[in-house]
């Protein structure tokens, strides 16, 4: 079975993290793992996979449930979830505390103070949305997509930036710490190395 995801952070740590939590590498349950260029990719990637009669699931960060998805007709703009999220996206930006910049179809872009992925680690973690969040989670994976529901798998493992040194790091602690040591939010990370090859 493959597995695909779009994001640096999933390719340094996934293999590893998965033996910590399941006890067994991914290669006993004969899983291997594609990494791709960005969100973009993972409809058709998916699509070529089940073509050739190949499994596979794919991990995706929260933007891509609304960018990718509505793009590549994943998800309706009328899902009600998905209109929920929109406007808690808007009310973050309203806050001008928050610093948020949105787009022209409403979701956030990068400014001078967060990244877009940031912006959706906000929205990630505000209590209005999180019901919301969790629908769409479940719509993707019907799907067989994994949407992180904070953000991206970064938030659950703690990590500030993408640099090699902080994968490393993690990498280590991996190996020799517990993971409730490692993991910001251990639930959600083991149901999703479970999912992985349910």
């Amino acid at each position: 079975m493959q597995r695909s995801f779009e994001g640096e952070t999933e390719y340094w740590i996934l293999e590893k993290l998965f033996e910590k939590v399941i006890g067994k590498p991914l290669s006993y349950y004969k899983t291997s793992i594609v990494k791709l260029r960005g969100c973009g990719d993972i409809k058709k990637t998916m699509e070529v996979l089940r073509v050739m009669d190949i499994p596979c699931k794919a991990l995706a960060d929260l933007d891509s449930a609304f960018n990718m998805g509505r793009k590549q007709d994943l998800i309706s703009e009328s899902n009600p979830d998905f209109l929920e999220c929109k406007k808690a996206m808007q009310s973050l930006a309203d806050d001008s505390q928050n610093q948020i910049s949105l787009d022209g179809s409403g979701w956030p872009k990068k400014n001078e103070f967060h990244t877009a992925e940031e912006m959706y680690e906000l929205l990630g973690n505000i209590e209005s949305a999180k019901s919301f969040i969790n629908n769409i989670h479940n719509h993707y994976k019907m799907h067989n997509i994994w949407v992180w529901k904070r953000g991206a798998i970064d938030t659950y493992l703690g990590l500030k930036s993408k640099k090699c040194e902080q994968w490393q790091s993690l990498l280590e602690d991996i190996e020799s710490e517990p993971l409730e040591k490692c993991l910001v939010n251990q639930e959600e990370v083991f149901e999703c190395m479970k999912w992985l090859v349910d």
